[in-house]
């Protein structure tokens, strides 16, 4: 790691590695049916089923998921009877592939 200085003060920041699992500025978010099209992670869901918020709400379980820029889920919760069930964070390489999760109901 580099330190800088500028004016006598420390410049850390622009050094530093971004951080796993770091908040990407997401462009959307989508509800579905509790149903979701895979049971392995990452976790997808059905584009064509896309539902409203009110309409998901509605529903004993819906999915809530937020998109990046790249079309790929970046946050998926799943809920059931109101309560959240899963909540899990992904992150994509520079190409978009999947590279990790996180599941956010686990202390680190």
């Amino acid at each position: 790691m580099r330190i800088a200085t500028l004016g006598g003060m420390l410049l850390l920041a622009a050094f530093l590695p971004t951080s796993l699992f770091a908040e990407e500025k997401t462009v959307s978010t989508e509800y579905y049916p509790g149903f979701y099209s895979n049971y392995r992670l990452p976790f997808k869901v059905e584009k064509n089923q896309e539902i409203s918020a009110e309409a998901a709400k509605r529903l004993p379980a819906y999915v809530v998921v937020q998109r990046d820029s790249r079309g790929n889920i970046v946050d998926f919760k799943k809920y059931i009877d109101g309560e959240l069930f899963i909540h899990h964070r992904y992150e994509y390489d520079d190409k978009g592939n999947w590279k990790a999760y996180r599941d956010m109901l686990k202390p680190d």
